[in-house]
């Protein structure tokens, strides 16, 4: 009786304290994944409808960095109860189930990466990434109202596209053959101007950590490492063009480019290719896929960094200044009669002013806003 009741109280505290750890990624074999997930088409391969946010993950029980990332997201999991989440990898001392695994991973989804992370949205809307990525990416990938262009521009997100697909998102034009939009394909995407289905003006880049690469596209032709330079128009106004060439990249309309006179690529757009712009007065963001990532609508903005970015709203009453993240999405703020920047973060925090003009006192925060010095 005594040894039943020790075993009982076991039990129940093992349900009670680990129940995350137990039942949170449902793992699937093959012939579970292929069942409940795959379409089956050897010529339109893809996934079937979920009627819930899904997250699969694809990993190896012997990668450190899959241990590691499968972490997190029981973290992830433990605040979002409302989303399915699987498992499915390889297995220590299970050869024969592994190779079976590895070759659907390689043949039909086209990847050779651990961990790589499935993300269903309902209505066959699906992404991919690899590597372990940002929880706070992972939020806004799971958000149904992030569109797919604002989240191909994430320079921080290592996508990657599976079965080795083409797809074509184009907008802008009743007819589909050309417009602004992406193409993806394989762990890359080509952002910007279409014409017959074929890249135009606009930025191919790897969208994968390993190998991480922007290269150029100027009327159908691929430039490597082009150089721009800043120029004037009418009335003043700034624009971008290439160097040595009369092709306009930013037409002349902007107040002004928070950049150098003349640079590479990445000495004008950054390593994020992103640069703020001044225009009709007030302060945005944009792409060097011509893409706003911010619209122009702040008193004062500074650039990203460690994926956020400074801003200022000022009013004749008060003045809200704080940072957000590369979607726009405020990750805090205050409100007063100053602001409390400007600033950036480095290495996770950042130092603010939140005394005023009059009475300053600064302390460090992280992106949460949280004071974690000062």
């Amino acid at each position: 009786m005594k040894n039943l009741l020790i075993l009982s109280l076991a039990l129940f505290f093992s349900i009670q304290v680990f129940p995350q750890n137990n039942n949170c990624f449902r793992d699937l074999n093959l012939t579970d994944l292929k069942s409940r997930f795959y379409n089956g088409s050897a010529k339109s391969p893809g996934f079937k409808n979920v009627s819930k946010p899904t997250i699969i993950l694809i990993y190896a029980e012997w990668c450190s960095p899959s241990n590691k990332y499968k972490k997190e997201l029981l973290k992830f999991a433990s605040r979002h109860k409302e989303f399915d989440y699987y498992s499915f990898g390889e297995k220590k001392n299970d050869t024969d189930g592994n190779n079976k695994k590895r070759l659907f991973i390689k043949n039909i989804l086209k990847c050779n990466y651990y961990p790589l992370t499935i993300v269903l949205r309902p209505h066959k809307d699906y992404f991919a990434f690899i590597g372990g990525e940002n929880m706070d990416n992972l939020e806004i990938l799971m958000d149904p109202r992030s569109s797919q262009n604002n989240i191909f521009l994430n320079p921080d997100i290592s996508f990657f596209f599976l079965f080795g697909k083409t797809n074509f998102f184009i907008e802008n034009e009743k007819n589909s053959e050309k417009g602004y939009g992406a193409i993806t394909s394989g762990s890359s995407i080509f952002l910007g101007e279409i014409r017959n289905r074929k890249k135009y003006n606009g930025v191919l880049f790897s969208s994968n950590k390993i190998n991480k690469k922007r290269v150029y596209y100027k009327n159908g032709m691929l430039l490597e490492k082009p150089k721009f330079e800043i120029f004037k128009g009418n009335y003043g106004k700034k624009g971008l063009k290439y160097c040595n060439d009369t092709t306009v990249f930013f037409p002349a309309i902007f107040d002004d480019l928070y950049c150098v006179q003349t640079g590479t690529a990445e000495q004008i757009f950054g390593k994020n290719g992103t640069m703020v712009v001044k225009y009709k007065g007030k302060y945005g963001i944009i792409s060097d896929c011509k893409y706003f990532i911010i619209p122009c609508e702040y008193s004062y903005l500074g650039s990203f960094s460690e994926g956020a970015a400074y801003f200022e709203k000022k009013t004749s009453e008060k003045t809200i200044s704080g940072f957000f993240n590369y979607y726009g999405e405020t990750l805090f703020s205050y409100s007063g009669k100053s602001g409390i920047g400007p600033s950036s973060f480095k290495e996770g925090k950042a130092l603010i002013n939140i005394g005023g003009m009059l009475s300053s006192k600064y302390i460090f925060v992280n992106k949460h806003g949280d004071n974690i010095f000062g």
